[in-house]
């Protein structure tokens, strides 16, 4: 059960890093598109086309993407630590201790043997939460995964990995690279000219060539945007609200199972059936 709970542990550490290194590649190439610049000098005037005030927006969700990842990381580490010490620190120390109150507890005279019996079966559940909750809760939220948030994570992955090919391959600065060939300074004033018309008609180009790929980095950062809140939404039920809540529950239930009222119940129940299937004979 320990080996078991560990691997579904380590499996969501890969994919949490897995999303973590995605989001340092998108921050990587947004950083590199974000400084593409195009600068034009039609007839003197100066034009500057940015892109920056585009990607902003991602660019912000994508540092608080990691920020959220560096926490579910962190909930699966401290997941892996309690299933390696659950078996030591239940069955070694609270186990022990209980045993001790309750074996203590019948000769240590009426007036203090309540509570030494009270002390040995509160440390008795707690050993019992201790040792198999973790295990029982890794369990329960793969299953959890597996139904619900698998396709979802499997598909969002694979968009983003998509959008960061179109967008390196959208890179406005890929409009700058120029191949112009600058006039002799010992050309005509014809050939000059005629160098100065065909740079401008470039410009013109790149200036097109320039705003397309604008126009495709926004529409790919918007699809960006919202498979990383898909994404965000996916690793906080996984790794931090399933286990939190699979938690609340097992204790819940735990705790009701050992309420002296429950084993009465069940005792007085099995006794009934016993006498009733008991009674036939006995006549």
């Amino acid at each position: 059960m320990d080996q078991s709970a560990s691997q579904i542990v380590d499996a969501a550490i890969v994919r949490a890093a897995g999303a973590y290194a995605i989001a340092r590649t998108i921050n990587a190439v947004v950083s590199v598109v974000e400084e593409s610049e195009l600068m034009v000098e039609p007839g003197g005037v100066g034009v500057s086309l940015a892109i920056g005030q585009v990607l902003d927006p991602v660019n912000d969700l994508v540092e608080r993407f990691s920020w959220v990842m560096l926490a579910c990381l962190t909930s699966l580490g401290i997941q892996k630590v309690l299933i390696e010490i659950s078996p030591w620190l239940s069955i070694q120390v609270l186990l022990s201790l209980s045993l001790v109150f309750l074996l203590v507890g019948p000769w240590v005279g009426e007036r203090f043997s309540g509570r030494w019996l009270g002390i040995g079966k509160t440390l008795l559940l707690v050993a019992v939460l201790v040792r198999f909750c973790v295990p029982v809760m890794a369990w329960l939220n793969e299953q959890a995964y597996a139904s619900v948030l698998a396709h979802r994570y499997h598909q969002s992955m694979s968009d983003v990995e998509q959008d960061i090919d179109q967008l390196k391959a959208n890179d406005p600065s890929a409009a700058l690279e120029s191949d112009q060939e600058s006039a002799h300074p010992d050309a005509g004033w014809i050939e000059k000219a005629r160098k100065a018309l065909s740079q401008g008609a470039e410009q013109a180009v790149k200036v097109l060539d320039f705003r397309s790929r604008l126009n495709a980095v926004k529409s790919i950062t918007g699809r960006i945007f919202d498979k990383l809140v898909e994404l965000i939404v996916i690793f906080l039920l996984n790794t931090v609200l399933f286990p939190l809540a699979f938690l609340w529950g097992i204790i819940r239930l735990v705790r009701l199972v050992f309420r002296p009222d429950f084993g009465r119940n069940l005792e007085e129940r099995w006794l009934e059936r016993v006498r009733h299937r008991d009674a036939p004979s006995s006549r």
